[in-house]
């Protein structure tokens, strides 16, 4: 070994000198080799002797060899041209030398190629000869241009080692790490790629990465302490290598690593080596540790480099750590690499961070290979940096994640679809629409799974010869490099550099799918399969008979593989790695509603009801054109005409897994408990077994033990788990359950350091590199990990699936096929668990069997048992296609052979099935008086029958007694079309079995079923098969009343108007095994609509449920208005003492969520079980009256053009003005217009004879509607009472009429509704109906009984409880009440109010509830007159504001306020006391006009003044309006609720929500700003005053005598506090006492907060200010003193209170505090005194911590609660 212990320092001159042999033998001296017996060698002494070898190979010759052992041997070969092929071919050569070769290759010394040869296990070839397995790795370097990398490697050459083997293992790390997609990091899919390489690099956005003199001293630090690690620490006991390696660099990254207990069998595999803290602070573990002996295999066990533990696996035990450990990141390292793994990563086994720090200090660029280190590894980064770092990741690829859908929609699917019908054009073969739409749908998965596995590193992209000369990685670089940077500019660049005519791109594309298909040898690859780039399939023959022309695919893969970068705004590469699986069927599922158009005449895209729709040109005239079509322009669109989807069902991540973990996880837990003995028997036997062997001297690998058929049935019983997704879509669900299981396996297996499953994975490896061998390709065979493998294994046996969408079918394979791919094995064959039918039309075998039965078949055919042996055999095979594991092409087409044969037995049974569903389909049986027949039981009767089974194409007679033909025709085109799904027989081996154990007979086995069923079912919107009568009929079994007791084996809690996905919900449950688990999102109508009364009542009695989220006011799916619930049930029925956990989440990330009280199932009604909230049922007893029996309720017109008889000749925008005028004579409003009492907007609209409304439109109601005295109803909210009655509106809104006035219309809806009038409607007045409506309480039950709070239905509306009222009482004793209460309430003080609530009391207790009605209808019109009065104010200011600042259009040419920046604290600069936002400051305002100041037309700084003067006197006006408002809104509801009846208990549970979401909101509106971010006091501020305006509402609504007596016995006089004082402490004290568990308190915590900022500002100094005879002269600090004692409008803040009382400069302060407390010294300046307890850091954190985004718990508001009790006690 040399003296020098470090690697040269090579420069590109170096290697710029290599220009010959010569040049080259001396550069291996200087490396340390020994070159003395440099010469050239025979070919024949390789053993490259044929004719070939001479003509490719001009020379080889023995360069050098190591000078320990001469064990590694330098090879030149001057060749005539170096390829893939070639040099694995010479790599094969070496396969049985007893060297380790490094090979030089070169053409002409201007590339070289260094390529290492090392040998893997020996395997068996085709001939029966045991030959050696090579991999070769190699880096081709350019002489005169070396990159970085290739330096490195070069460099890595230097022999530096004790011997032969020590450097052959350096040698073979760093031409495997020059491999990774990084230069300086291997990230597997953990963080995002760009985000670590662009924003973490850029020290503005990353300040951690300027700390460049700290990285530089741990460069050398760790450079120092891995010199000739590899010698040094071989064979070194693990405590001498901590002591030596480790103990050094935690202490240097300032981690405090404390050694947990020797793992034994109770601690298990979870426990970790270490874990980590922070050395100041002890208190709980930053991360958990793994450490092994230097570069210990981490995927695999290693008993050589770990004799203690070398049995383990690193990369499986991690997974353990991860469940087991209190702690969300675990590092495991061997020293050379360090592994960051995380707990909440998609997959924490295959999911890492990974540094290769010994490679990493030898890089050129050390500094920067460091900081990728050291910054990743530091105690900083576990407290805040790594989480940053995931949260970043993530938002980074939500925000590609649209992008990129946008972009498939917009312009990649049109470009492709487009260049194949261009190209079918011009060889005058257009293809058809849907095969163009199918077949453009394949090219883009095949282009997806490309880019996907290339960035995963799953393709070998990164290879410089053989594949990555054709990859898909080197192609759009091509592209990238011709169309520029810039994304303006990129189209037109392309256009030019590519030809309309020329297909040479796509050629090329379709050789590489070829590749991927069949393999290739010369480029390395071997075949994959799978299907997807099949050239048989439909889609593969389409993709093979046409093509896209090189501009069209060059414009569309450019749009699909780049993306702008929003710092620089170049073009860079998008991150396919980031986006992961799980994100395809975001990006594609909403593809699969849309159909593919060319345009027939010029089309224009326009924004329609908040949607892009299509629209004739001539049709889109006054409207902005988004895009327009000329005629023969390709075009999405689907039903709707939309462009693209508008919404997205596609299921958030997090719903995911917690529905994956929670219906799954219970499933394993049973089954593991189930196995845990047998395996432990498994593991004793085998010790046995193993000691045995070697006691004997017998060679047989005691690992053959796992193939005796008692291990094997053990391994399959551990993969014995079936997990269904029956509407799988792009398979989201099933990708999860993947991971999922594989990661509890894992976890379960981990207990068992030698296992069945192990060793079924050994030999899963074995066979995939025989298989390389034998196809001639080379692969990282230290990739084939068991984890990776386990995913493979469960992917093949646990995965089930079914969609309706074939393609949506394809796109899940495409999903699992990538999540699952393992290196060198082809695409498992998933055809016979992911399938394509209808989840809901089907029959079961025993519904037939019945039904011939019933009707007295003499024989029952292909049901006989005797007949049973097609389904028997079909069983077994099925089973036999689970069991293949498909490591090798011949097991993959074993796979197929298998399946198909298991089809074609099926068939007949089948057909059998398919002939009785169609009675639903057109063989409608005859319900004929006279005498009934079913045709499909006659058919299935008929002796001919089982022929036809056998054989559809057998004829039947023409003559007969039925028209048998017909009915077999019929059967086989409605399967076809409906594609009929007969559960048992398309997964047999799910539920059938023998009748006894080994028996040749199977019967359907009791309680048969999934294991697990996950889902999110289709909504009504989202399929057209809700249309379809027959499909509705098929499902609910009606029409059938002679067969009513089969019919029940139907989808029975179908009723009324049902949603499509009840059935879904029924069929779930229907497929779920006995004891098995269905885990499901829906829409939360479920829990109130009439229409699952059954289904919820089927549930609750027959189901144990485990999960049941609610999420009030937030929508999980984005632009979709639909609220859901998140259910999980087990499939046994509820014990007398089972517990449903109910939550209610208050964010949609369910991070904040409380529990429902603690009932037992069984003791609640269906509804109380479903329901989100505690009950309020109580208020429908009392209760004889609704506004349904008051007025007539409706929606308003549908003003879109007659569907019939105008279809398309207008639109209802063209009914609209903003103007009225004698065309447009009707004030108009819609839903969106209508708030709490108030109008946002009016428009006019078209009317009268001789115009299209109401001649021409859908649907004009009545005049009488529109024209009298009204209520009217928002959509999804909003009252308002239209007293004038001179309001029209569209379908958007609800109107509700009193009775009344209707009395001369003469309409069906109108005299239906008016037989449920109550005798007394006419008596209530509508201020009294509105104040009603607009109270808490009815808003409060319409969330908890509608369907659907975004579309409050007339039928909801209509049964608004509405309290009944005696009009006995006479009216001047009436009027004479009225005039009483509004003199109390004219006065407005607080002992005016409260006589005011006792005189309502008095009344209500009375029987004069008639003079609470007036009351309450005088404060309802005073509600509307004060909105009117708020909303002229600000047009008015408004208005003024636009005309004075001459406001210039935007880029889309929109001018006025509303076209700005900002626009929403400009419109609402008074702020909604709804929300609890206070006004905006002129400042804030200001700020806001400053930022838009070059919109304007006006200097801003020449109005500046006049503005500001005028928005002073607008805010004069409306803040005595507001807080009117608000007063008269509170005091509605005091009333409402006592008239009502209501408890201070059921008042709290009204009130409470809506406190929650406030705090909520508070916390989320001051995250969610910069600016506030920015300014930790004023966020503070922000926080406390919408928490307060919360809480002064609770304080109004509630005694809370509970919280009153805490604070008197804690903080006597507190309530001599300022107001705003004891307010605080009594929305704290609130807050504190019922609030649920699970919440965020941070708003609690600026409560407290702001009690003491307010104590000790009124107490010390305003009272300085005011009492003390000082002024500004008097004190010292500039900043915030001085102002606040020159001005009387300054306020000072708990920021600034320390700073200003322990300055020493501010004597007069301190005389001050001094005179007015005499105990000063110790209540203010004392150790625990005010000054103190003001500095203290622990609270500082909290409160900063509450304005940050940050959870802070129970006992944290507790904590700040002592803290404030301590200040104010002092004071």
């Amino acid at each position: 070994m040399p003296d020098e212990l470090y690697d040269l320092d090579l420069t590109r001159g170096d290697i710029g000198q290599l220009e010959n042999r010569e040049a080259l033998i001396a550069f291996f001296a200087r490396l340390g080799y020994n070159v003395d017996d440099a010469a050239k060698t025979p070919l024949s002494a390789l053993g490259l002797d044929s004719a070939e070898w001479q003509h490719q190979v001009r020379g080889a010759y023995r360069l050098a060899v190591d000078p320990e052992d001469e064990d590694i041997v330098v090879y030149l070969f001057e060749v005539r041209s170096v390829t893939k092929a070639l040099i694995d071919a010479i790599g094969r050569s070496f396969g049985s030398r007893e060297e380790s070769p490094l090979l030089v290759l070169t053409h002409d010394y201007e590339q070289l190629d260094f390529v290492l040869v090392q040998r893997q296990k020996r395997v068996p070839g085709r001939d029966g000869v045991i030959r050696y397995g090579v991999e070769t790795r190699g880096i081709k370097v350019e002489r005169r241009n070396a990159s970085t990398v290739h330096l490195r490697v070069l460099k890595r050459l230097t022999f530096t080692e004790a011997d032969a083997l020590l450097q052959w293992d350096k040698l073979v790390a760093a031409f495997t790490y020059a491999a990774t997609a990084s230069e300086f990091f291997n990230n597997r899919a953990l963080f995002s790629d760009y985000y670590l390489t662009h924003r973490l690099t850029d020290g503005q956005l990353t300040s951690e990465w300027r700390e460049e003199d700290q990285a530089r001293y741990m460069a050398r630090t760790a450079r120092r302490l891995l010199v000739n690690a590899r010698a040094r620490l071989a064979n070194k006991t693990r405590s001498a290598i901590w002591q030596e390696l480790y103990a050094p660099l935690f202490k240097e990254l300032r981690l405090w690593p404390e050694r947990q207990a020797a793992r034994d069998a109770t601690a298990g595999a979870g426990q970790p080596d270490y874990l980590v803290f922070d050395p100041d602070d002890r208190s709980a573990a930053l991360a958990a540790a793994l450490v092994y002996p230097w570069e210990r295999n981490l995927d695999n066990t290693d008993p050589v480099r770990d004799p203690e533990r070398g049995d383990e696996i690193p990369g499986a035990r991690v997974v353990s750590v991860l469940a087991s450990a209190s702690v969300s990141w675990a590092i495991v390292t061997n020293g050379k690499v360090w592994r960051l793994y995380a707990a909440n990563a998609d997959n924490r086994a295959t999911n890492y961070y990974e540094i290769d720090l010994d490679e990493g200090l030898a890089s050129i660029d050390q500094l920067t290979a460091t900081k990728y280190w050291w910054l990743f590894f530091r105690r900083e980064a576990f407290t805040g940096f790594l989480d940053r770092m995931l949260r970043e990741s993530a938002e980074y690829a939500k925000g590609l994640r649209e992008r990129l859908k946008n972009r498939v929609f917009e312009e990649v699917f049109a470009r492709f679809a487009e260049g194949f019908i261009l190209h079918g054009r011009a060889r005058g073969a257009e293809p058809p629409l849907d095969e163009t739409f199918a077949g453009t749908m394949t090219f883009l998965y095949r282009l997806m799974f490309i880019l996907y596995a290339e960035s995963l590193g799953l393709l070998p992209a990164s290879e410089e010869r053989g594949y990555g000369e054709n990859s898909m990685a080197r192609l759009k670089q091509e592209i990238a490099s011709a169309g520029g940077d810039v994304e303006d500019e990129a189209p037109a660049r392309l256009a030019v550099a590519y030809s309309p005519d020329s297909t040479a791109l796509y050629e090329r594309l379709a050789g590489l799918c070829a590749a991927i298909d069949q393999g290739d040898a010369d480029l390395n690859l071997p075949r994959y399969n799978g299907g997807l780039f099949s050239a048989t399939t439909p889609a593969g023959q389409f993709l093979a008979r046409h093509a896209i022309p090189d501009r069209q695919l060059a414009l569309g893969l450019d749009r699909l593989c780049r993306d702008q970068d929003d710092k620089t705004f170049d073009l860079v590469m998008v991150d396919y790695k980031t986006l992961g699986v799980r994100e395809l069927g975001s990006i594609y599922e909403g593809l699969l509603e849309f159909k593919l158009r060319i345009a027939a005449e010029k089309l224009a895209v326009v924004r329609e009801g908040g949607k892009e729709v299509y629209l004739p040109l001539a049709r889109a005239k006054g409207k902005r054109a988004v895009q327009t079509l000329d005629p023969g322009d390709v075009y999405l669109e689907n039903d709707k005409r939309e462009r693209k989807a508008s919404g997205s069902y596609y299921t958030p991540d997090y719903i995911v897994k917690y529905i994956v973990k929670h219906t799954v996880g219970p499933v394993l837990e049973r089954k593991f408990e189930a196995l845990r003995q047998r395996m432990y028997d498994a593991q004793r036997r085998y010790d046995n077994h193993k000691k045995k062997v070697i006691a004997s001297g017998n060679r047989q690998p005691p690992e053959l033990f796992w193939k005796n058929d008692d291990m094997a049935r053990l391994a399959d019983d551990c993969l014995d788990i079936k997990v269904l997704d029956p509407a799988m879509g792009s398979g989201h669900f099933l990708v999860e359950a993947v991971d999922f299981v594989s990661n509890q396996l894992i976890d379960f297996l981990n207990g068992w350091s030698d296992n069945p499953v192990w060793g079924l994975l050994a030999r899963t490896q074995e066979d995939i590199l025989a298989d390389m061998v034998r196809q001639r390709v080379t692969i990282e065979s230290a990739r084939l990990t068991r984890v990776s493998l386990l995913k493979r294994a469960v992917l093949k046996r646990c995965i089930y699936g079914v969609d309706l969408n074939e393609m949506a079918v394809e796109l899940a394979k495409l999903s699992l096929w990538l999540d699952a791919f393992t290196l060198g094995a082809p695409l498992s064959f998933l055809d016979h668990h992911l399938k394509h039918g209808n989840s809901l039309i089907g029959v079961r075998i025993k519904e037939v069997e019945d039904a011939l039965k019933a009707a007295e078949a003499e024989q029952l055919g292909l049901l006989e048992q005797s007949q049973f042996a097609g389904v028997m055999l079909a069983t077994d095979l099925m089973r036999q296609v689970g069991y293949l594991s498909d490591n090798t092409v011949g097991q993959l087409e074993e796979s197929r052979r298998a399946y198909e044969n298991a089809t074609a037995h099926l068939a007949p049974y089948k057909r059998m099935l398919d002939v009785y569903t169609s009675r639903w389909f057109g063989n409608h049986p005859n319900l004929g008086k006279t005498k009934a027949f079913d045709p499909t039981i006659g058919f299935l009767k008929r002796d001919d029958a089982i022929e036809w089974l056998q054989d559809p194409t057998r004829a039947f007679p023409e003559k007969d007694y039925m028209d048998a033909r017909g009915v077999a025709e019929t059967a086989l085109r409605v399967s076809k079309e409906k594609r009929f799904f007969h559960w048992e027989l398309e997964f047999p081996e799910v539920f059938f079995a023998a009748s006894t154990p080994g028996g040749q007979d199977i019967e359907l086995r009791e309680g048969a079923g999934f294991d697990a069923v996950v889902a999110n079912p289709p909504y009504v919107t989202t399929s057209e098969e809700t249309k379809d009568k027959e499909f509705r009929k098929s499902l609910q079994g009606v029409g059938m009343s002679w067969m009513a007791e089969l019919n029940k084996a139907r989808f029975s809690s179908l009723q009324t108007k049902w949603d499509l996905y009840l059935p879904f919900v029924e069929q779930f449950h229907n497929l779920a095994a006995a004891q098995g688990f269905v885990g499901t999102i829906i829409p939360s109508a479920f829990c109130v609509a009439p229409y699952a009364d059954a289904l919820r009542e089927w549930l609750s009695r027959n189901t144990q449920i485990r999960k049941l989220i609610h999420f009030p006011g937030i929508f999980l799916f984005r632009g979709v208005g639909v609220l859901n619930i998140v259910m999980v049930t087990a499939r046994s029925k509820p014990t007398s003492t089972h517990i449903a956990d109910r939550l209610v989440a208050h964010d949609s990330e369910m991070e904040l969520v409380h529990s429902l009280p603690d009932t037992p199932q069984m003791a609640l009604s269906s509804r109380e079980l479903f329901s989100p909230q505690e009950s309020l049922m109580r208020i429908d007893s009392l209760l004889t009256s609704s506004l349904g029996q008051i007025c007539y309720i409706n929606k308003g017109g549908t003003l879109q053009a007659h569907d019939i008889y105008h279809r398309g000749l207008f639109v209802k925008d063209d009914l609209i003005s903003v103007v009225q005028d004698a065309a447009h004579p009707k004030a108009y409003v819609e839903g969106k217009d209508l708030g709490r009492g108030e109008l946002f907007q009016l428009r006019y609209l078209e009317y009268g004879p001789g115009t299209r409304n109401p001649s021409m439109v859908m649907e004009a109601r009545f005049v009488e509607m529109f024209e009298n005295p009204k209520l009217m109803f928002g959509k999804t909210s909003g009252v308002y009472l239209d007293a004038k009655g001179s309001l029209w509106c569209d379908q958007s809104a609800r109107v509700a009429v009193p009775f009344q006035y209707l009395k001369k219309v003469d309409q069906r809806s109108v005299r239906e509704q008016k037989r449920q009038a109550s005798s007394s409607s006419a008596s209530y007045d509508l201020g009294y109906l509105f104040a009603v409506c607009a109270s808490k309480l009815i808003s409060f039950h319409l969330k908890t009984t509608s369907t659907d709070v975004r579309d409050l239905t007339p039928e909801a509306l209509k049964a608004i409880p509405v309290r009944v009222i005696s009009f006995a009482t006479e009216k001047r004793i009436r009027d004479a009440a009225l005039q009483r209460l509004e003199s109390f309430h004219a006065r407005s003080d607080q002992p005016s109010i409260t006589c005011l609530l006792s005189e309502i009391e008095n009344f209500i207790t009375l029987g004069q509830d008639a003079s609470v009605h007036d009351f309450l209808a005088f404060l309802g019109r005073r509600l509307i007159a004060l909105n009117t009065a708020k909303r002229s104010e600000l047009s008015r200011f408004l208005t003024y504001l636009e005309s004075r600042l001459h406001i210039k259009p935007d880029k889309d040419g929109a001018t006025g306020i509303d076209s700005l920046a900002g626009k929403t604290v400009l419109q609402n600069y008074l702020g909604d006391y709804q929300k609890g936002e206070r006004e905006r400051t002129w400042d804030e305002f200001y700020h806001r006009l400053f930022q838009n100041r070059r919109r304007f037309g006006i200097p801003l700084d020449d109005v500046k003044g006049e503005i500001e003067a005028e928005y002073e006197k607008s805010l004069a006006v409306l803040l005595p309006i507001k807080e009117q408002l608000e007063a008269t809104d509170n005091l509605i509801d005091k009333i409402v609720y006592r008239l009502y009846g209501l408890t201070e208990e059921e008042i709290a549970i009204i009130e409470r929500p809506a406190f929650e979401h406030a705090l909520a909101g508070a916390k989320a509106a001051v995250a969610g700003d910069k600016e506030l971010q920015a300014d930790p006091d004023k966020a503070m501020a922000e926080m406390a005053d919408r928490v307060g305006a919360a809480g002064e509402r609770v304080i109004n609504q509630l005694s809370l005598a509970e919280e009153r007596k805490v604070l008197d016995e804690a903080l006597p006089g507190w309530n001599l506090y300022p107001d705003d004082v004891a307010r605080a402490l009594l929305t704290g004290e609130y807050s504190i006492r019922s609030m649920p568990d699970g919440l965020d308190f941070s708003g609690t915590v600026m409560e407290y907060r702001k009690a003491v900022e307010a104590a000790v500002y009124h107490r010390i100094f305003l009272r300085f200010r005011a009492e003390s005879g000082c002024t500004a002269e008097d004190v010292e600090n500039e900043k915030v003193f001085k102002p606040f004692m020159a001005d009387p409008e300054k306020k000072l803040t708990i920021g600034s209170f320390h700073i200003l009382l322990s300055s020493s400069k501010e004597k007069a302060l301190q005389r001050f505090v001094r005179r007015i407390y005499p105990r000063a010294d110790e209540v203010i300046y004392g150790r625990t005194g005010v000054l103190k307890l003001l500095s203290d850091q622990a609270n500082i954190d909290l409160r900063n911590a509450a304005a940050h985004d940050k959870v802070l718990d129970r006992d944290a508001a507790k904590a700040v609660r002592a803290w404030a009790f301590a200040v104010l006690r002092n004071l």
